[in-house]
């Protein structure tokens, strides 16, 4: 078969599933969390729990080789390119781009987006497979926990056995070990445990490996940092194992943003300047959400902290309140489920009611269309429906003025393909929360176009400059206690 690069064709479509996730992190030692646990992977630029980019490569080769019997007996070279991440369960398609007797090229798509690049080298003659694993080379390595690096204190020279789950090796990959043999195998599966739990370790970042294949009496993995940009966050790795050369390139991934403690805010703040003023803030466990709710505590607000779920987040933020003495409550509010979800309204009447609307879906995502008509129903359903049944609730429960604090963004001053629905969605809600503002003199709406500010949603790989978040938002909570006030 020769297919002409061009004229891709696609070969099958596949999922791997949290069973097949879980045995690759049982096989090759790599338990890095953000393969493994959904609470800490939806906080990393990933949004969710992703598949090891080695199980991802070995998987699609042997899907491809099943079907079009590639020569990988003849194999020399794998080039491969981790584009964007495979979520764990998520349907995507293996594509050949083409095929000579010299080589064929792979990619896994999900729509029109590429997630991953695959380059075979053939010689001319087929190779021998290499040699199966022996005594402890057969077991499953020791459980650990990925340890943080620093990308300023690179690892000296260090090695690691050849150690894997065999029996499951053979079963996830019958073809691939039967062309290439078990130590080869061994070897390539193991370069995902360097990257996750060696160098760079927890906040790792998985981007391409360059794969000689190469006989040796090598009977561990040594690796060494060859280089690291600090300022770009890159790593790359050199490895020499037993029937393989490599040459990895990672990057460190930006740890979690943690927001200033309560008691930290509490320093920006007037002591009493919230006093009498009841906060509603829905979004409150992160972000922005949380930042504002410990701002107005801090000054002496009675705050109502909401979630989707009362869970570690809103815990954290809840108890950073307590601690400097501030009041707040905790409630359920689910943006997406409006015929169950409603506010507490059992206070003792504030001076003044605020709402703070901070709830968000993923905003950042990985498109397999161009246009995506079930994102902007979810957009929509937290920045329009969501927004309007809370204005509804506290109108209902309360008397007297309500500050609504819809923070729009600035986004929407340079629309973007990458970002169209999330805009459309946000434009939607500026418009219906403006014209229910108009429409009852009880409201006082405040719907500023903000820039980008460091999150867990806009964290990036590479730093980029941002306003610090509590100074750009305590301005617009005083502006609207005043005006408020004012007109009460």
């Amino acid at each position: 078969m020769k297919i002409s690069a061009g004229k891709s064709r696609r070969i099958t479509s596949f999922s791997i599933s949290e069973f097949e996730q879980d045995r690759f992190s049982s096989l090759s030692g790599d338990h890095n969390p953000i393969h493994k646990m959904r609470d800490i992977a939806r906080k990393t630029v990933f949004g969710d729990v992703v598949v090891h980019g080695i199980n991802a490569l070995l998987r699609a080769t042997e899907l491809a080789h099943q079907a079009l019997q590639l020569p990988l007996q003849r194999t020399t070279f794998i080039s491969v390119q981790f584009s964007k991440p495979i979520y764990v369960g998520e349907r995507v398609d293996l594509f050949l781009v083409s095929l000579d007797e010299r080589a064929a090229r792979l990619v896994v798509r999900a729509g029109v987006t590429d997630l991953l690049k695959i380059r075979l080298n053939f010689d001319a003659s087929p190779k021998p497979c290499s040699a199966l694993l022996v005594g402890l080379g057969r077991t499953t390595p020791p459980s650990r926990e990925a340890p943080l690096r620093n990308i300023n204190q690179p690892l000296p020279p260090d090695s690691m056995p050849l150690r894997v789950d065999a029996e499951a090796l053979n079963t996830a990959f019958p073809a691939l070990s039967a062309v290439w043999g078990e130590q080869l195998l061994a070897s390539i599966t193991l370069l995902s445990t360097i990257v996750g739990m060696e160098w760079p370790g927890l906040n790792s970042l998985f981007v391409e490996a360059k794969i000689d294949f190469r006989k040796s009496d090598l009977n561990d993995l040594n690796f060494s940092v060859l280089r690291s940009d600090p300022e770009r966050g890159f790593t790359i790795i050199s490895v020499s194992a037993p029937d393989i050369d490599a040459t990895l390139m990672a990057f460190f991934r930006p740890p979690p943003v943690v927001q200033a403690s309560a008691k930290e805010l509490a320093t920006k703040v007037m002591h009493g300047e919230f006093s009498g003023v009841r906060a509603i803030v829905v979004g409150a466990s992160k972000g922005l959400g949380e930042i504002a709710a410990k701002l107005l505590a801090a000054g002496g607000a009675e705050v109502v902290l909401t979630s989707r779920s009362i869970g570690d987040d809103l815990k954290r933020v809840s108890d950073s309140i307590t601690d400097i003495g501030g009041f707040c409550t905790t409630s359920v509010f689910d943006t997406a489920a409006l015929e169950t979800s409603t506010l507490p309204t059992a206070f003792q009447k504030p001076e003044l009611t605020l709402l703070l609307y901070f709830a968000s879906p993923q905003i950042f995502r990985r498109r397999s269309a161009h246009y995506m008509k079930e994102w902007l129903s979810e957009f929509t359903a937290v920045y329009v429906d969501g927004v309007v049944n809370a204005i509804s609730q506290i109108l209902e429960s309360t008397e007297g003025p309500l500050g609504v604090f819809y923070p729009s963004t600035e986004a929407l001053n340079f629309p973007m393909g990458e970002l169209i629905e999330y805009t459309a969605a946000k434009a939607a809600g500026e418009a219906v929360c403006a014209t229910l503002a108009t429409e009852n003199p009880r409201i006082h709406l405040l719907s500023p176009r903000l820039p980008r500010l460091l999150t867990d949603q806009t964290n990036s790989i590479v730093a980029v400059d941002t306003p610090d978040p509590a100074d750009l938002l305590l301005p617009y909570l005083r502006g609207m206690r005043e005006h408020c006030k004012a007109i009460s």
